[in-house]
């Protein structure tokens, strides 16, 4: 199954966007890690942001998520205070075969991957030094 036509994507990516929405009320409660839960929200808001977009230009949500990995990864780096240089190499290349895949398929343009990546990169980077002293006990 594939979801090339734009106009297809926007309910998934909502609920999607929804089921993040919902773990992360299920886990308010949970004693785990608040950067775990802000993790969680971070995804949902890619997630929805993601179909928002998708109204006007296709983007590629491929990208979003592996954009999201590498802002964890800076993000839990910074928290934890451990070079993760190896990880972040490994992320990187990554998403440059699955930018290729995507190209090769004729499934988006450049500038669709590159907009999903940084969508993914900024949301959740840009939540976690906001919001890395809120804890949602």
């Amino acid at each position: 199954m594939t979801l090339s036509n734009q106009n297809h994507r926007t309910f998934p990516y909502i609920m999607t966007s929804l089921f993040y929405f919902g773990l992360f009320y299920l886990l308010v409660d949970v004693n785990i890690w608040p950067s775990i839960k802000l993790f969680i929200v971070g995804g949902g808001i890619a997630i929805l942001l993601t179909a928002l977009i998708n109204l006007r230009s296709k983007i590629s949500a491929h990208m979003v998520g592996v954009g999201g990995l590498l802002g964890v990864l800076i993000s839990v780096s910074y928290l934890i205070k451990f070079d993760m240089t190896l990880f972040y190499i490994v992320v990187i290349v990554t998403a440059g075969f699955i930018g290729f895949a995507r190209l090769q398929l004729q499934e988006h343009k450049p500038y669709q991957l590159y907009l999903g990546f940084l969508l993914g990169l900024v949301v959740q980077v840009t939540l976690f030094f906001t919001f890395q002293k809120l804890t949602f006990a």
